[in-house]
C-alpha cells in the first residue's frame, strides 16, 4: 500500500514537472517571437495577463470564435455572455 502511495506521488510530482518544463519552454519560445499561432498566443496572454487558468481561456476562445462565425445570434444571454468574456479580456 505504502509502494502504491509513493508511486503515484512520483507520478504526479513527475507530471508536475513535465508540465511546468513544457510552459517554461512555451514562454521562452514566445518571447523570442517563434510561436505563430496566434490563438495559443491569445490564451497564454491571458492567463500570464488576467490569471485566468490554462481551461477557462480555451472557454474565452471558443466563445469568441462561436461569436466570429455566428455574428447574427439573437439570444440575448449569449450576446451579454460573450460582452462579459470581452470585458473580462480588455
Amino acid at each position: 500500500m505504502l509502494e502504491t502511495e509513493l508511486s503515484s506521488k512520483n507520478y504526479k510530482e513527475a507530471k508536475l514537472q513535465q508540465r511546468l518544463s513544457l510552459e517554461n519552454a512555451r514562454k521562452q519560445r514566445e518571447t523570442k517571437g517563434l510561436i505563430l499561432d496566434s490563438r495559443k498566443t491569445l490564451m497564454m496572454s491571458l492567463r500570464d495577463n488576467t490569471g485566468i487558468n490554462w481551461g477557462r481561456s480555451k472557454q474565452i476562445m471558443k466563445h469568441l470564435e462561436m461569436h466570429h462565425r455566428h455574428p447574427n445570434i439573437d439570444d440575448k444571454k449569449i450576446r451579454e455572455q460573450i460582452a462579459n468574456i470581452i470585458k473580462v479580456i480588455k
